[in-house]
């Protein structure tokens, strides 16, 4: 007896074609390109755009579904405030803030520990 699903499992699959499909996908290359780059660019500043990232993308969604539009919605805001979504991104938002002051703190004070390093060479 013949299975419905015979066409599907028995069908060639052309691995040569699904390669170059994968390699010449638009995305793949964007993404090998940002990885070449990366290579330039220093672990701090890879850490600080993604805190950036996150505080921004939290910050957008935190408007979006935890902020009263309506006067109902102000009604129903102690609902809304403790449910999860709102207190993951209150998280995120709180979170990824205090890291970027906190590299920006890291970068300010080894920028000034370079400056007095390099002015006493000069002296």
């Amino acid at each position: 007896m013949k299975c419905v699903l015979d066409k599907f499992i028995y069908k060639k699959i052309d691995f040569e074609s699904m390669h170059s499909s994968i390699i010449n996908n638009p995305m793949n290359q964007i993404v090998s390109c940002l990885k070449h780059y990366s290579n330039y660019v220093p672990q701090i500043l890879k850490i600080y755009i993604t805190w950036m990232i996150l505080h921004y993308i939290s910050a957008i969604l935190y408007n979006m579904w935890c902020v009263p539009k309506t006067v109902y919605d102000v009604l129903l805001l102690p609902l809304i405030f403790h449910t999860p979504q709102c207190k993951l991104l209150q998280w995120g938002f709180t979170t990824s803030g205090g890291s970027i002051n906190q590299i920006i703190v890291i970068v300010i004070t080894w920028a000034i520990s370079y400056v007095t390093r390099v002015s006493k060479i000069n002296e």
